[in-house]
């Protein structure tokens, strides 16, 4: 009974401390400015919706619509470099000590329930069985994965000295770019074109039907509705 009162409080306080992290980043409003020639290549939709400064300066905030358009399509590798920063670091000093006490109260429970470490508690109870287990699958997938990690980085280091003659090797800020880039020129894959296709009330009422016929219900939208924000259907 000790034990599992232990087990029962630590757990709650890890759930807690794993809620405010989520909590941290969801909550999150942390930005970058640009001015506009730092947004070369940018959609002119994504420039259309951004806020501006009172200097005329783009506020690209780090959520995952301003994040992925700007790393996708921005050719200037310094705004690439600059919003990766602030993506990585969204949550702050704040969300790396709760990250730093979770691992602590993880170890503290595996070790209270008489695990080696947290990763063997998890996996008992599963087909893998063990963390040595998981680990050996994962490093004979690694090994094999690697050979062709390595051609693709390959691939887009040469697209790279295309764009750029003086470059010489990749940098974590090159490889979203790069490699939207090169879809859109090798296979004529261009999420703006595609997205024509997809208008949001075409994709809403799609859904629906889906899950329509899959659940055997029936959604209706309520007239007159009170919601949170203009545009927003119940």
């Amino acid at each position: 009974d000790e034990v599992l009162n232990t087990v029962k409080e630590l757990k709650s306080e890890l759930a807690q401390k794993e809620s405010q992290f989520s909590t941290n980043l969801n909550a999150d409003t942390s930005s970058v400015e640009f001015a506009k020639e730092e947004l070369t290549g940018a959609n002119t939709d994504f420039l259309g919706r951004l806020k501006k400064t009172d200097d005329g300066k783009y506020i690209v905030t780090t959520k995952s619509t301003d994040y992925v358009e700007l790393m996708q399509n921005v050719s200037i590798a310094e705004s690439r470099k600059k919003m990766l920063s602030a993506y990585l670091n969204r949550g702050g000093a704040t969300n790396t000590q709760l990250l730093e006490e979770a691992v602590l109260l993880r170890a503290e429970i595996a070790k209270a329930l008489g695990y080696k470490n947290w990763a063997d508690s998890r996996t008992s109870a599963r087909m893998a069985k063990s963390s040595e287990n998981v680990l050996s699958f994962l490093n004979n997938l690694k090994s094999k994965l690697a050979l062709r990690n390595q051609k693709d980085f390959e691939q887009l280091l040469v697209f790279k000295k295309e764009l750029d003659p003086t470059a010489t090797a990749l940098n974590q800020w090159d490889i979203s770019y790069l490699s939207y880039q090169l879809q859109k020129r090798d296979f004529s894959l261009d999420n703006e074109k595609i997205r024509e296709y997809f208008p949001a009330n075409k994709v809403v009422a799609g859904i629906f039907e889906v899950y329509s016929k899959l659940l055997g219900v029936t959604y209706v939208e309520v007239e007159n509705a009170k919601v949170w924000a203009d545009g927003v259907k119940l």
